[in-house]
């Protein structure tokens, strides 16, 4: 059977490291994925017919040719899984069933997550009192993905204002960030009402920075008086450090965020 190749370019002026995902018709060959030196790489065949594959470093502006081949991989990968937590050789992440937040995120066993609050924790504000805000009910957490290259925890629950709501942690083997795509089908209400995702993270002594066009933002310190900090318009990312430690929060999808509580 021939070996199927795909180039993997990385657009980026850094070394990367990070997952791929080969539909079921593009990975139809086998399991088994090898480089052009023929190192057998890690894999994993998802329960959506996809085959996960990490290729790591990648140089910059440069690419890399992958094999996909007949047979399985033999190479395991540094993650592992149970009911609702998941860690790799960098982070540890545990989930409250209960809330379905994520209520741990280590790093060299320092946690990121600042309590009551878990991180993800969703907020339905109808009206415009903050303190009115409703969470998920009846929240149910399974594994989506159980393997040791890549694994996700589905959160699904009952959400004010939605019909429907999804959310998948992912993380990856010989990857220092976790994944989280959240989907919600929205109803139509006609009243002020608010959905907002908390992410409150522990960085003691930590300056926060935010991404605009070609620029760093830092609130405050980078405004003039009078500017509006109700919300905050976002190109990709939000970054907390301190001298020691930091998180970073890159957002796709959600161009706006509020600065330690609900303001709008």
């Amino acid at each position: 059977t021939p070996a199927f190749a795909f180039d993997i370019y990385n657009t980026n002026s850094w070394t990367r490291t990070d997952v791929v995902l080969l539909s079921k018709e593009q990975s139809r060959t086998g399991d088994l994925v090898a480089d052009e030196k023929g190192t057998v790489l890690p894999s994993q065949r998802l329960s959506t017919g996809q085959l996960a594959v990490i290729v790591s470093d990648i140089p910059p502006m440069s690419a890399k040719r992958i094999y996909v081949k007949e047979g399985k991989t033999d190479v395991r990968g540094n993650l592992s899984v149970s009911s609702s937590q998941l860690r790799n050789e960098f982070i540890a992440i545990g989930l409250d069933t209960i809330t379905g937040a994520i209520t741990n995120c280590a790093w060299d066993n320092m946690s990121f997550v600042e309590p009551p609050l878990g991180l993800n924790t969703f907020l339905y504000v109808r009206g415009k009192n903050p303190d009115s805000a409703r969470s998920l009910s009846n929240v149910r957490v399974t594994m989506k993905e159980q393997g040791s290259v890549y694994s996700v925890l589905l959160v699904q629950g009952d959400a004010p204002g939605c019909s429907s709501y999804s959310s998948e942690i992912r993380m990856m083997t010989g990857l220092n960030r976790v994944d989280i795509v959240t989907t919600m089908d929205k109803l139509s209400v006609r009243d002020k009402e608010g959905i907002h995702i908390a992410f409150p993270f522990n960085v003691p002594g930590g300056k926060l920075r935010y991404d605009v066009a070609d620029a760093l933002v830092r609130p405050e310190a980078y405004q003039l008086v009078g500017a509006c900090k109700n919300f905050f318009s976002v190109k990709s990312f939000v970054d907390i450090s301190n001298d020691n430690r930091g998180i970073t929060w890159a957002t796709v999808d959600a161009p706006l965020i509020e600065i330690g509580r609900i303001t709008a």
